[in-house]
């Protein structure tokens, strides 16, 4: 480390101290160490095609691929969980941050990121991005030489503007809580700040919902104390009888009092972004509305009362900070399903015949889903000697599981052999298109 410090010119970036810890090694060990430096930047995104433009690029780019060592190349694809899986553009994230880092993948075939990267082996967060589904974080852990398609399947965010949502309330900006980002805030700066709130009309009309998902990420600037720390969750279907939710309004969440747990000696990031809350049971509603309990200034026990023994100095934030009237959050987002992250993948794995009587057979098939994600309905097809038995109805399997399916067959003296194609009609979308089949000879006597 010494060695790498005395190499460094002043003003560098993290990739010029990269390079002099990589130099370094190289003058005092003979480059020794050079595929676990390689590995431990790459993993964290400076790997060896990662470039910026200065100290203060706000916008470089990431590599998670070492130049010493057997890497992974994953494919991204994105799916409406909610909509068909149809094909969604969506941008991918290394870590667990969406504001202000830059995508190692997108699948927006109008820009010019590509949907593959590749990775150093290991296991990686990942959050993936979408107007109209929110943030989806997730992980995934990839080997040496390993290729492989990765699908995400996106859950609608029915309280995004791209789906229809609006937003009002108290405050400024409250739109800034339903654009499926954390780069952008609500904001109310009069005080009180308990009370105050947004509501959002969903997109679509009335939904069944079961989690929420918020986050009181702040911009640079902005004083770290203004950021939500407790909150409720209210909701209402509209009708005739309330006036379209002008009332009607009943509690469904109560937050814990550090829902985002800021503590001494200020909140930081990981304390505020997006954090997922589960309704005690789901409801039907056509309005959420999101009410302030405390920021982290008037709701933080580690920022309450005297700090410190100087009696010249108030330490109590909610009574003498001039941002005690201030509270901010970044996103707002509401669910109704949950997302799914990879493919099935059906295979025959064992094909047996059994004598009923006389000539007459059934042919077993053993359908199993090595996935990471659950198979709907198919069919099987089963042949003998290419001749078709049947298109045999399959139904849907979960991952890691396993069905049996049959058909009947009338067998002649001989040798056979028996074709059975598991999804023969390519009804569901699967990592691995070409291990459907599976040939088993037979013989008769």
């Amino acid at each position: 480390m010494y060695d790498a410090w005395l190499l460094m010119q002043s003003g560098v970036s993290m990739l010029d101290a990269r390079d002099a810890y990589l130099a370094a090694d190289v003058m005092r060990f003979g480059g020794a160490n050079q595929t676990e430096l390689w590995h431990a930047f790459a993993h964290r995104g400076m790997g060896a095609g990662a470039s910026t433009a200065g100290t203060a690029d706000s916008d470089p780019t990431p590599s998670f691929a070492s130049p010493n060592e057997p890497n992974a190349t994953v494919t991204f694809t994105v799916t409406a969980a909610d909509g068909a899986n149809a094909p969604v553009a969506a941008k991918i994230f290394v870590g667990k941050y969406e504001a202000r880092v830059t995508p190692v993948a997108d699948t927006d075939l109008a820009t010019a990121r590509a949907a593959t990267a590749t990775f150093v082996p290991g296991t990686y967060d990942f959050v993936a991005q979408a107007p109209g589904y929110g943030l989806f974080r997730f992980s995934r852990t990839v080997a040496a030489n390993q290729t492989a398609t990765l699908n995400v399947a996106l859950p609608t965010n029915w309280a995004s503007a791209r789906k229809g949502a609006t937003a009002s309330g108290d405050g400024t900006s409250p739109g800034n809580l339903i654009d499926d980002t954390e780069a952008t805030q609500w904001e109310s700066t009069t005080a009180p700040v308990a009370g105050k709130q947004v509501t959002v009309a969903l997109g679509g009309g009335a939904h069944l919902i079961n989690r929420v998902q918020i986050s009181a990420l702040l911009q640079p600037g902005q004083n770290r104390f203004s950021a939500l720390r407790k909150f409720e969750l209210w909701t209402c279907t509209a009708s005739v009888a309330n006036a379209n939710c002008a009332t009607g309004f009943s509690r469904v969440l109560a937050s814990a009092d550090d829902a985002f747990p800021g503590v001494a000696p200020r909140p930081v990031a990981p304390n505020l972004i997006m954090r997922s809350f589960t309704l005690a049971s789901p409801v039907t509603a056509t309005h959420v509305r999101l009410v302030v309990d405390t920021s982290q200034c008037t709701g933080g026990p580690a920022y309450a009362g005297e700090q410190d023994s100087d009696p010249t100095n108030s330490t109590d934030c909610a009574t003498q900070s001039s941002h005690a009237s201030e509270v901010r959050a970044a996103e707002l987002e509401v669910y109704g399903s949950p997302g799914t992250v990879g493919q099935p993948d059906l295979q025959v794995t064992q094909v047996t015949a059994t004598q009923i009587a006389g000539k007459s057979y059934k042919v077993t098939a053993t359908i199993a889903n090595s996935g990471d994600s659950n198979a709907g309905a198919s069919q099987t097809e089963f042949r003998a000697d290419g001749n078709l038995l049947g298109l045999v109805a399959t139904p849907a399997i979960a991952a890691g599981s396993s069905t049996q399916v049959s058909a009947s067959w009338t067998a002649s003296k001989g040798t056979h052999t028996l074709l059975v194609t598991a999804d023969k009609q390519n009804q569901v979308t699967e990592s691995n298109e070409t291990n459907n089949t599976a040939t088993k000879t037979v013989s008769i006597k």
